[in-house]
């Protein structure tokens, strides 16, 4: 009789760590899954070098949309205070360009 998975308990397992193919999925999806705005800073970091004045406003204009879409307060500041870690961008600069109406005007975009 073939083994069922540990999880939804019906489709047989396909591997030798007891869960279907469908389960094993999903859960390594949760355990990679990150935060939007890491997912966006990681990008950004990809594409742009912070190192350099064009890229730390590239960086910010990439993640700024992102971290703005937080409702939450206390999510919003922790993110500002990721990017400004991982950006090189003071966090009261990064406060001042989320003040901003516009997106991020002062970035010529590619």
């Amino acid at each position: 009789m073939p083994e069922v998975c540990r999880s939804c308990r019906s489709l047989p397992v396909a591997s030798d760590v007891g869960y279907c193919r469908d389960c094993l999925d999903r859960l390594v999806g949760v355990a990679l899954a990150r935060h939007p705005v890491e997912r966006a800073i990681e990008q950004a970091l990809q594409r742009h070098d912070p190192r350099t004045l064009p890229g730390r406003k590239q960086l910010v204009a990439a993640v700024v949309p992102v971290v703005r879409r937080i409702a939450d307060p206390e999510e919003r500041d922790v993110c500002l205070r990721l990017l400004a870690r991982r950006s090189g961008v003071r966090e009261d600069v990064l406060r001042e360009v989320m003040a901003l109406p516009d997106a991020v005007p002062w970035v010529a975009r590619p």
